[in-house]
């Protein structure tokens, strides 16, 4: 079975973990700013932690790819981070007493932190346009509604 057969990533023959490690990347990109214009706090929150997850993963599995193809890899790795690292600087980031509020199994749970969070998030994200992700030859290019 060739490495195109064994997933619907496309990846060519000598396809590796790294290979596969960017295009989880890449959907995990998609998915947070996918969040983010829906104005899912909770979701884009998570989302923005399992893409910073999965980018230590890949740095580290860069390290596993063969010297020779390192370079290359790096700038794919490289230009993916940095595309990540601007959506991300997007998503929330709720306070560790926000956390603490949501996670609170007492009934009723005082959530004004998480709530009043959220609500400032939300304003702020609606004074934007969307996140626009567009893929090309060169992976995938990030823009916003009214940047040039």
């Amino acid at each position: 079975m060739s490495a195109i057969d064994r997933s619907y990533i496309v990846v060519d023959r000598q396809g590796t973990v790294f290979d596969r490690m960017l295009a989880i990347v890449r959907c995990e990109v998609i998915n947070l700013a996918n969040a983010i214009n829906r104005s899912r706090f909770l979701g884009a929150w998570l989302a923005s932690t399992e893409l910073a997850r999965s980018l230590d993963l890949a740095k580290w599995h860069l390290e596993q790819v063969p010297e020779a193809e390192r370079p290359v890899a790096g700038e794919q790795l490289a230009r993916l981070q940095a595309i990540a690292e601007r959506v991300r600087a997007i998503a929330p980031r709720p306070s560790k007493t926000a956390v603490m509020q949501a996670r609170s199994s007492t009934r009723p749970a005082n959530r004004s932190a998480w709530d009043s969070e959220e609500q400032a998030w939300i304003a702020a994200r609606s004074a934007h346009g969307p996140i626009l992700l567009a893929a090309g030859p060169d992976g995938l290019t990030l823009g916003c509604e009214g940047e040039p």
